[in-house]
């Protein structure tokens, strides 16, 4: 199977989560997967998808854009760590 390039990855997995398909996001994520962002940070790639379900969740109740920017770490084509950097008072409101 030949691999993907990093940013290829990233995105996939951005656009699973946003669209609601955990299931992809989860296929995407390394079991050992960190997440360090301004609402808190995640351990483990079943953790992560957790988190990012319920972000979803708020970031919808939030009716707000927010500008958001994203580092992802790729390693054997999947998501291995992700550092989130954004403004979070529109959601925590």
């Amino acid at each position: 199977m030949a691999r993907k390039d990093a940013k290829s990855i990233a995105t996939e997995m951005l656009v699973a989560w946003t669209s609601g398909d955990f299931a992809r996001t989860r296929a995407l994520v390394h079991d050992d997967a960190t997440f360090d962002g301004p609402l808190g940070e995640t351990r483990g790639g079943d953790r992560y998808v957790e988190g990012v379900r319920g972000f979803a969740k708020m970031t919808t109740r939030a009716g707000a854009v927010i500008p958001t920017v994203g580092i992802y770490r790729v390693e054997e084509d999947m998501v291995r760590s992700v550092r989130a950097y954004f403004d979070p008072r529109p959601i925590v409101r």
